[in-house]
């Protein structure tokens, strides 16, 4: 019976384990190609015609620059904006836990490009960075 115990008490604490290494590396995996980087606002893609032009004016010329010590700076509706940032799973979490805070959607992330996913009046939209 305590050896039943003890092997099942293994294979939770081997599974939990797993899982936060796996969570990290996913992570650190999003996070390494995020910071030092400048990222400028290319296009906004959505399925409704009316709601992707009004977001490629409105994110027109905005940009940011995250870094590697978790503060970002940018600009947003040609207004400088500053803050903290960090990486929860697939999401991008901007200023958190102040009344500002966002929680967007990482959709791709690459050396070249990083895709965010937003709701904007009840629609999914994406947002392109290069």
């Amino acid at each position: 019976m305590n050896r039943r115990i003890l092997f099942l008490s293994f294979i939770i604490g081997s599974t939990i384990i797993t899982g936060l290494t796996s969570f990290k590396t996913k992570t650190a995996s999003i996070e390494i190609p995020l910071a030092n980087h400048h990222w400028t606002f290319q296009k906004a893609e959505s399925q409704h015609g009316d709601t992707q032009y009004l977001l490629n004016n409105l994110y027109e010329k905005s940009s940011y620059y995250f870094s590697g010590t978790q503060q970002y700076q940018g600009k947003f509706f040609e207004k400088a904006v500053a803050g903290t940032w960090k990486v929860d799973g697939n999401k991008l979490i901007l200023d958190e836990g102040a009344s500002k805070e966002e929680e967007i959607q990482i959709v791709e992330i690459s050396s070249k490009v990083l895709k965010l996913s937003v709701t904007e009046k009840g629609e999914t939209v994406t947002l392109v960075y290069q």
